[in-house]
């Protein structure tokens, strides 16, 4: 798939992109055999987009900031409670 992941100065990990899209084709990550809740663990930065579609990920709540955009078609995600900026602009969550 060909993600780049560094380690950040707090023990996270901050990843290019993430989709499920193999060679233009459009894929769950879990029908690859991937469990997105686990690979998002310990995500907190997306530097470039997050298309999460038809993705079965629920939770990324160590997710802080994604470059670009966020593409929800088909998923199933319910909690991104701590995600504070989006496409370099700031999140401002209901409390």
């Amino acid at each position: 798939m060909g993600i780049d992941c560094t380690e950040c100065p707090d023990g996270t990990f901050k990843i290019d992109n993430y989709s499920g899209i193999v060679d233009g084709k459009s894929y769950s990550l879990s029908d690859l055999g991937i469990d997105e809740n686990k690979l998002m663990e310990n995500i907190s930065v997306i530097l470039c987009g997050m298309d999460l579609s038809g993705s079965m990920l629920t939770s990324a709540v160590k997710l802080r900031k994604v470059g670009k955009r966020i593409y929800f078609s088909d998923s199933k995600i319910s909690d991104l409670r701590n995600l504070e900026i989006l496409n370099g602009n700031d999140v401002f969550w209901d409390k």
